[in-house]
């Protein structure tokens, strides 16, 4: 059995200085699920107004 966990980061494209936290944090995020045991399965970027919305899909076998 698989267990599925996901990511989203929200990232301004309109203010540098909140773009380089927000990706620390996803980059913290997902080597605490690495830790864990999961795997990244897949990255999607999608472009949303003022922001790119980035979803991490992450696996672990059971």
């Amino acid at each position: 059995m698989a267990t599925i966990d996901t990511i989203t980061t929200r990232v301004s494209r309109e203010d540098d200085s909140r773009t380089v936290p927000q990706l620390e944090r996803r980059t913290e995020d997902l080597s605490g699920f690495a830790r864990s045991g999961y795997t990244l399965a897949s990255t999607v970027t999608v472009a949303s107004g003022e922001y790119t919305i980035i979803i991490d899909t992450l696996t672990r076998n059971d």
